[in-house]
């Protein structure tokens, strides 16, 4: 699925695909009790370890913006195309608003 959405992604500038799994995977292929306490759902220490790297992204993108002279305009929902007619996301949208 990953390579599959890598490949329809390629060439889209504001899409970025982040690797969540560095850590919870153990070389022997087990994934540890701490980080999915069912083998199934995850842990909050596992929902911190995994979403770090979207918090840093977002932190990222957002000091991009306010050096650009700002965070956009015009509120707007989420998804579907912008008025540069370039596909925007639903996180895109609600940093819009």
């Amino acid at each position: 699925m990953n390579r599959l959405l890598e490949v329809d992604l390629r060439g889209e500038s504001r899409a970025q695909l982040l690797d969540l799994d560095p850590g919870f995977v153990q070389p022997d292929g087990t994934i540890g009790h701490h980080d999915m306490y069912d083998y199934l759902h995850l842990t909050q220490r596992g929902y911190e370890r995994a979403f770090e790297p979207v918090a840093e992204l977002l932190q990222q993108v957002v000091a991009e913006a306010e050096e650009e002279g700002g965070h956009g305009g015009g509120g707007g929902g989420g998804g579907g195309r912008g008025a540069s007619g370039q596909r925007r996301t639903e996180a895109e949208g609600a940093a819009d608003v």
